[in-house]
């Protein structure tokens, strides 16, 4: 719409209150402007750009760098030297291939017409070999094992016959054996291999196993584990310090249009005293899903800032402890419509985090004391900044959205400098959902919510077990052969983390 100058008021407080709304409605605007450049920048980054939120050094305003990081206590300790370079790493060459691996060896004899010495004629011996070895693989082979139960009768009566007991199977009655209902489940949700895949891999091998019978099976293992899934659950709830995220499941649901419904997939991330990661399924997305799971827990929850979680620490039980890396996204985003200001946040994220890369590996008290004295001043500065800046900014722009956020959560985003045992972030939580994300994209959906429960179980013991680094195919194996007729009041001998090889 055009102004007419013409036809301007006369009276100068018509005139007041035509610039006054004029104004307003051009803030408006510029704050749509920007939301909306926002949204675009956002999503030409999400469908060409990478994901990484690494922000090149090289566009660092080097000023504003000066003063959110160099200015340093006089009395802080001086950088430790660094080390010394290994001129050996980062050249490029083959590595040793592993000694674990069996090798099966090849002689080769130089053929007779070498065999003599081209100068004399006289016969050549041996004074050594070359050895050089190559990496070779067999496919998987499948194999039976018969059980032969001994029989015995007594020969004079021609009565009492007895047999020797089979032993006990995952699947009573089922063909599948530990190991191959182990490399099921370890292909499907490690491996994220949908049940068709794995049909057509095993029918290469002249095995005709339909998907129908491979799903069977799946639960079957789900059933076997379920006791030390649910022994798990409770020892979680033991930790100090837990880290708690959510995703989507789709489900098969054919009373809809749509044919999939979704459903809620959490999981929980505990201590390394507790040190299990454990998914639970809801048949919908609900806040009461962790709320109830959390009723009987008392410590740090780690998560994002969502509303849905004010229930849980009203109480006090449970203390918040929020996410830095959800903070710094915010600014990354921004950076289109706001890069100094951008620049100055992310250079105050960076400072913290190699702070945090430094005392990774230190104890809690060692990682406190730190964080007390070189992680606070940073903090502390970066709140100065934040509350200079929030004044002068469009409060709906992404760049007010992004300090509001963090002024906002700001006690919970810095509980970490209070406590050697909660994390900086709540990037456990997330990296443990990965899985869960791209075997979704695999399998697309489960097939009902008993399905997905089981995928919960499943997944809970596979990533429990990687945590400790365990190889999950001979783990499970193990687990699944003696959990049958493993006590129930033992059972925590079968944690990943109390594991020990057979």
């Amino acid at each position: 719409m055009r102004l007419d100058l013409g036809n301007l008021p006369a009276d100068p407080e018509l005139l007041k209150t035509l610039v006054s709304d004029l104004l307003g409605k051009l803030e408006a605007q510029d704050g749509m402007i920007a939301k909306l450049k926002h949204e675009l920048a956002l999503f030409r980054r999400h469908t060409f750009g990478r994901r990484s939120e690494r922000f090149d050094p090289s566009q660092l305003l080097f000023s504003f760098l000066a003063e959110a990081l160099e200015e340093k206590d006089e009395t802080e300790p001086p950088a430790p030297p660094e080390e010394p370079r290994d001129e050996k790493k980062g050249k490029h060459g083959r590595g040793k291939l592993p000694e674990h691996l069996p090798r099966d060896t090849e002689e080769h004899k130089v053929p007779e017409a070498g065999r003599k010495c081209k100068g004399c004629g006289k016969d050549l011996v041996k004074i050594g070999e070359d050895i050089s070895e190559e990496l070779e693989y067999t496919p998987a082979s499948f194999f039976v094992r018969r059980h032969v139960r001994e029989k015995l009768a007594c020969k004079a009566c021609e009565e009492g016959v007895v047999t020797a007991p089979l032993p006990q199977r995952p699947i009573e009655k089922g063909m599948a054996g530990p190991g191959l209902l182990a490399h099921l489940l370890v292909s499907k949700y490690e491996d994220h291999l949908p049940l068709a895949r794995l049909e057509r891999i095993f029918d290469r091998e002249g095995l005709k196993i339909s998907r129908s019978t491979l799903c069977d099976w799946v639960a079957g293992g789900s059933r076997v584990l379920e006791p030390l899934y649910e022994r798990m659950r409770e020892d979680l709830l033991l930790s100090k310090k837990m880290h708690v995220d959510e995703t989507t499941m789709p489900v098969l649901d054919q009373t809809i249009s749509s044919g999939l419904r979704k459903t809620g997939f959490w999981t929980y991330v505990g201590d390394e005293e507790h040190p299990h990661t454990i998914y639970e399924h809801a048949p919908e997305k609900s806040m009461s899903t962790p709320r109830n799971y959390l009723s009987g827990y008392a410590g740090y929850l780690q998560a994002d800032a969502h509303r849905g979680y004010d229930e849980i620490y009203k109480d006090g039980r449970i203390i918040e402890a929020a996410c830095m890396a959800h903070a710094r996204r915010k600014y990354f985003d921004a950076q289109a419509s706001d890069r100094k200001r951008s620049a100055i946040a992310i250079a105050f994220f960076r400072g913290l985090y190699e702070i945090e890369r430094e005392v990774r590996n230190a104890s809690a008290e060692e990682r406190l004391g730190v964080r007390q004295e070189r992680s606070r001043p940073i903090a502390e500065r970066f709140k100065v900044w934040i509350d200079q800046e929030i004044l002068s900014v469009l409060p709906e722009s992404p760049m007010g959205q992004a300090l509001r956020y963090t002024i906002q959560n700001w006690q919970a985003l810095t509980r970490f400098l209070d406590s050697g045992i909660i994390d900086i972030d709540n990037n456990a939580a997330e990296r443990a959902l990965r899985p869960v994300v791209i075997g979704r994209k695999n399998y697309l959906f489960a097939g009902s919510d008993r399905g997905a429960r089981r995928a919960a179980v499943i997944y809970s013991i596979i990533a429990s077990a990687k945590r400790k680094g365990v190889e999950r195919f001979r783990y499970l194996r193990d687990v699944l052969t003696r959990l049958p007729t493993h006590p129930r009041n033992e059972i925590d001998q079968l944690f990943p983390a109390n594991w020990k090889p057979p």
